[in-house]
């Protein structure tokens, strides 16, 4: 567990220094040792097979996006092999099944550290890539909310799928924020995410991977407060703040992450009323 609390830490203290970069190739440099950190993380419970597979996964799209990224800054013409690069280490559609391969297959540190401080780099986009209009970029989230709204009832089969969707919505609404946004509008929406996310990772966890019956009167309660978009709740807070940022965005983007919400919704309060409610009993490990 020592190895593992150093891993956790580092990624943290790493991910924190990408803002002290003098330029881009320094703060690159740190999201990589921030994912580097991570390594030991994902062998806290077990080293099986299904873990080897999940790191190796991990390092593979690592590797490739920062070859990505660094081939696209360095040559200063191919700006679209960065932004391609950035939407792998994302998981931004269509580049979204290795994020429920290395959830499904790893634990829940793992899932902590890849769903919050992970994400960092997005800081770097607007420096990148400016306030621009990004027509392409668009489609391609209208198409995964509209299929992350689906998958809620297909794939769902544990709290690591369920948490997957919802992880991957929001980092598509924070992706698209900030490159329509200034660096200070990112710098909260992310703070209010991470915040969120890591109370959400830390009830699952609680909970277990699979559906269990943890909720009784008081994790029932939590159940609410966190997942559900009901008054006083800070899933509702975190809801209005995404949805002001989404509907600066054009129409059809808007209208897909409303479905996306209410699917998630309807999913998440179905089975706050009963924890029986039927789901789907594959997964995208089987897939992927």
């Amino acid at each position: 567990m020592v190895a593992v609390w150093f891993g956790l830490v580092s990624h943290v203290v790493f991910s924190v220094l990408v803002f002290a970069g003098s330029n881009i190739i320094v703060s690159w440099m740190f999201v990589e040792l921030s994912t580097l950190s991570l390594f030991p993380v994902f062998f806290v419970w077990s080293i099986m097979s299904e873990v080897y597979s999940a790191l190796f996964v991990f390092y593979v799209v690592s590797a490739i996006s920062s070859v990505l990224v660094l081939f696209g800054v360095l040559s200063e013409v191919f700006w679209l092999v960065t932004f391609v690069g950035f939407m792998i280490k994302f998981g931004i559609f269509p580049f979204i099944f290795w994020v429920y391969h290395v959830f499904l297959n790893s634990n829940w540190y793992v899932v902590w550290g890849v769903s919050t401080f992970l994400k960092c780099p997005v800081f770097l986009l607007p420096f990148l890539f400016g306030l621009s209009n990004w027509m392409w970029l668009e489609v391609n989230l209208f198409v995964m909310f509209i299929l992350l709204s689906v998958y809620f009832w297909l794939f769902s089969f544990n709290w690591c799928g369920c948490w997957a969707h919802m992880m991957l919505a929001s980092t598509a609404v924070l992706f698209l924020v900030s490159l329509v946004s200034s660096v200070d509008v990112v710098f909260f929406f992310f703070v209010v995410y991470v915040f969120w996310s890591s109370l959400a990772v830390l009830f699952f966890s609680w909970c277990g991977s699979q559906f269990s019956s943890c909720l009784s009167l008081g994790g029932w309660l939590i159940y609410c407060v966190l997942l559900l978009s009901i008054p006083f709740s800070l899933s509702l807070f975190y809801k209005l703040i995404s949805v002001f940022y989404v509907c600066s965005c054009s129409v059809f983007v808007s209208v897909s992450w409303v479905i996306y919400s209410i699917s998630e919704q309807m999913y998440l309060a179905s089975w706050a009323v009963n924890s029986n409610f039927p789901r789907g009993s594959s997964g995208f490990s089987d897939y992927v």
